[in-house]
């Protein structure tokens, strides 16, 4: 897009307050998948994501809460070609609260891109601090125009400690592109080291961009881990089927672009908000 933008995206999403994936924090994060490269934004899940868009250079501001009375989560995310730096500040997991810092480098061009997050980690305790290095890695293939693969790996150096563990993860994906990305089909799986097919989680979706003017997203999660509900007093383990989450955007005088959506599950969790600012930095970003 040739004008600076501005891009303004609320993301309502039904979420439990307890325990979360403290690899992908944000409710952005969680809308876009492991193979994609046509938004800025999705660049922040995959950093080899970086160097297959030229120009695509912008800041990306976030925050989610599930109460207005309650403290959320905040992040940062910067990318200029193949560089990126990232921060995120995670209010309240299990009573901790962990500041996140990433270095984010990738290389690549428009059919093969590999990128790394350096993540640099604070946990918050009431009276100590303790502090962690991670690894993300990344890679994305585009074989044909039409044809995108990416796989990413999390917590490569996988850390444990307390009450919170950093494991190793992975996701895999494709996604098939048609009519010059204005229809656009997903499909993730997440696993484990050593995961049985029972346990794998997996992810379709759809987006449809119509002359780059709207964008309509929309996800099913299969099998998603269990979740710690922490509302009651006696902690209780939710055994989740299935999440999905839909969204909307539309773009403002070729200026703005405003986004809304949902993400909610089979055990009716309460609503959890977002809201993120992209300010892209390129002029001749698309």
């Amino acid at each position: 897009m040739k004008n600076l933008i501005f891009i303004l995206i609320v993301v309502f999403a039904n979420t439990l307050y307890a325990q979360q994936d403290i690899t992908r924090l944000t409710e952005l994060q969680k809308i876009f998948f492991v193979s994609e490269t046509a938004s800025m934004a999705a660049t922040s899940l995959n950093p080899a994501g970086m160097s297959m868009r030229r120009n695509n250079n912008g800041v990306i501001i976030g925050y989610d809460f599930d109460e207005f009375s309650n403290q959320g989560n905040s992040s940062v995310f910067l990318s200029t070609d193949n560089f990126g730096i990232s921060y995120q500040d995670v209010y309240n997991i299990n009573n901790i609260r962990l500041l996140n810092y990433s270095i984010n480098l990738s290389i690549g061009n428009e059919f093969i891109s590999v990128g790394t997050s350096n993540r640099y980690t604070i946990a918050k305790y009431a009276s100590y601090d303790l502090d962690l290095f991670n690894l993300d890695a990344g890679i994305i293939l585009r074989p044909a125009s039409f044809l995108s693969i990416g796989l990413l790996a999390r917590n490569l150096t996988e850390v444990k400690f307390d009450s919170l563990n950093y494991l190793r993860n992975y996701t895999a994906g494709f996604s098939l592109m048609f009519f010059d990305q204005t229809l656009n089909l997903y499909a993730d799986v997440d696993f484990k080291d050593n995961s049985k097919i029972d346990d794998l989680a997996g992810t379709v979706g759809l987006v449809i961009s119509p002359l780059n003017l709207f964008e309509f997203r929309g996800g099913v999660i299969l099998n998603p881990d269990n979740i710690l509900d922490l509302r009651s007093s006696v902690p209780r383990l939710v055994d989740l089927k299935y999440e999905a989450f839909v969204s909307a955007s539309f773009l403002i005088k070729n200026t703005i672009r405003v986004t809304a959506g949902t993400r909610f599950n089979d055990a009716g969790e309460r609503t959890r908000y977002s809201v993120v600012f992209g300010f892209p930095l390129s002029k001749s970003m698309p």
